[in-house]
């Protein structure tokens, strides 16, 4: 149905890739694999800036957006602290809008920094992570998604 490609090679920058649909237990997949990176990265004394690029996704079912809308209740302790900011690529201007007008009855959604692209996300992320400590350098052709 989809994939999710979690690219940590500039750790402490985690970006995940989703194509197509993303099924349950790819959701499950994600979400135990990028907490695992998670607390890698604190464990190591650094803080995360977690990119979503959900530029190549397409539809959500009902459960996954369930999944996805209950998905910090399953937040393992010293995740949030471990994130500095949660990243999200939208190219859709009304799917944008959409996420700010949640985020005014949702502190949560709210704390999404919301973006129309990847390579404005990633912009904002190395800025974020250099004023941290924790400066990352992009090779020099900029960002590529990793193939299989």
């Amino acid at each position: 149905m989809g994939s999710v490609v979690i690219d940590d090679r500039f750790a402490p920058l985690l970006v995940s890739t989703f194509v197509g649909e993303v099924d349950l237990p790819l959701g499950q997949w994600y979400e135990e694999t990028s907490y695992r990176l998670i607390l890698r990265e604190a464990a190591r004394g650094r803080r995360v800036v977690n990119i979503h690029d959900a530029s190549r996704s397409t539809k959500a079912s009902p459960e996954m957006r369930k999944f996805w809308a209950d998905m910090k209740k399953r937040t393992p302790p010293g995740v949030d602290t471990a994130v500095l900011a949660n990243v999200i690529v939208i190219t859709s201007a009304v799917m944008r809008g959409v996420i700010t007008a949640v985020g005014w009855m949702n502190p949560e959604v709210a704390a999404l920094k919301t973006f129309p692209s990847l390579d404005a996300a990633l912009t904002d992320a190395l800025r974020t992570l250099a004023q941290a400590g924790t400066p990352v350098s992009l090779p020099a052709g900029g960002y590529q998604v990793p193939t299989r």
